[in-house]
């Protein structure tokens, strides 16, 4: 009798552990399904899965080098596209107008919505639109053309304009006060490994990330020049000349020019504020070449005087560290002064002090710290201006 109890409790262990083993492997099956259904296929070279949405809500953990598997970002990606077709414009050749009405069909006299010659995006809502690139220069023949949105609404042009430094072209459409426009991002808002998406004119899209800032790392910087480009993880393709990169919170980062260059918007925030309040093209203008600290560690940390952030002010390749009659010589900087801060905002890794003064605008008033044998001191300067 007590072997037969004996071996009905070890039967039924043997089943619970049977059974167990069964619901552990379907339950495991079953998390597998719906965490692979939540996955989207986007993929980027960062080796990292981003479980910011799904079942980890917004827990925002990052599990390293998962087959370049990122988690759903489908629905961010798909909003970006949305908000970027509300602001694109195509341009197109101007068509006769047709005054029968009881003229049989004829796709030519009709604009073909799949092929603009070139396309925009607007920048004011009152009706200035960018086009990056060559495409518009200042001898460009606005009677010809025509400008189309999304929304398939027609429009004459009656202004076009140059901006030489950037091959950037801004048109003006008649009689328009309602275009939605992006936000431009500002350079302390760009960082390495930011997902950027870029968006055409036919709805193609594609995710890329930065991998390089290059002006964060030259040795000789201005403090009135900023980068043309910042390099992408993988190349663009040819079918977005003349189209925008967007951050998945909806704003513009940055133009990709005829040569598949990428050129952010805040290089050129400074000058378009400029234009659209004086019909000029003007960048603020401080007068000093530097090398950042940043970017140095001195060999003998004991006769470090100078610390490990600020601006070192000092001479470049042409031997200038101070331009002549510029407003930073007017306020008594020179060679060898070290900026530590501008407006308190203090010049280090994050803060550089050429993308710093270029958040300004000409005639903005700046304080500006600097360390001068061994004392620091303080001048508010008056930002001049370059054309």
């Amino acid at each position: 009798m007590k072997n037969k109890i004996i071996n009905s409790g070890t039967n039924v262990l043997i089943l619970a552990l049977f059974l167990g083993l069964i619901g552990g492997i379907s339950a495991d099956l079953l998390l597998r399904f719906y965490w692979w259904q939540d996955l989207s296929g986007v993929t980027t070279s960062s080796g990292e899965l981003n479980l910011s949405s799904g079942l980890y809500g917004r827990s925002n953990v990052v599990i390293q080098d998962p087959k370049k598997v990122v988690v759903n970002q489908d629905l961010k990606v798909q909003e970006t596209i949305n908000a970027a077709n509300d602001s694109l414009i195509g341009f197109f050749k101007k068509l006769p107008e047709i005054t029968d009405a009881n003229q049989t069909f004829d796709k030519s006299h009709y604009y073909d919505l799949t092929k603009p010659e070139f396309t925009g995006l607007a920048l004011t809502a009152d009706g200035w639109i960018m086009v990056a690139g060559k495409k518009v220069n200042a001898k460009f023949p606005l009677d010809d053309y025509v400008a189309v949105g999304k929304d398939k609404k027609v429009y004459s042009l009656d202004q076009v304009v140059e901006y030489k430094k950037q091959d950037l072209g801004l048109l003006h459409l008649a009689a328009v006060n309602n275009l939605l426009v992006k936000n431009l991002l500002a350079a302390e808002n760009l960082s390495v490994g930011q997902m950027l998406l870029a968006v055409n004119w036919n709805n193609d899209a594609t995710l890329n990330s930065i991998v390089s800032l290059p002006k964060k790392y030259q040795v000789f910087k201005s403090s009135d020049r900023l980068t043309e480009t910042i390099i992408l993880d993988e190349t663009i393709d040819a079918r977005f000349k003349g189209s925008w990169l967007f951050g998945l919170g909806g704003d513009l980062v940055a133009l990709i020019d005829d040569e598949l260059q990428v050129a952010p918007v805040a290089n050129m925030n400074s000058a378009l504020y400029s234009f659209l309040k004086t019909k000029q093209f003007t960048t603020p203008f401080l007068g000093v070449n530097y090398i950042s600290l940043s970017n140095l560690v001195l060999a003998s940390a004991a006769t470090d005087s100078a610390g490990k952030s600020g601006a070192v002010v000092a001479p470049d390749e042409s031997k200038t560290a101070v331009v002549k009659s510029s407003p930073a010589e007017i306020a008594g900087i020179k060679a060898g002064d070290i900026i530590i801060s501008v407006d308190n905002i203090e010049i280090n890794n994050e803060h550089d002090l050429g993308t710093t003064i270029q958040s300004y605008h000409p005639g903005d008033t700046i304080t500006v710290k600097f360390l001068r044998s061994g004392a620091i001191l303080s001048a508010d300067i008056k930002l001049g201006e370059l054309k």
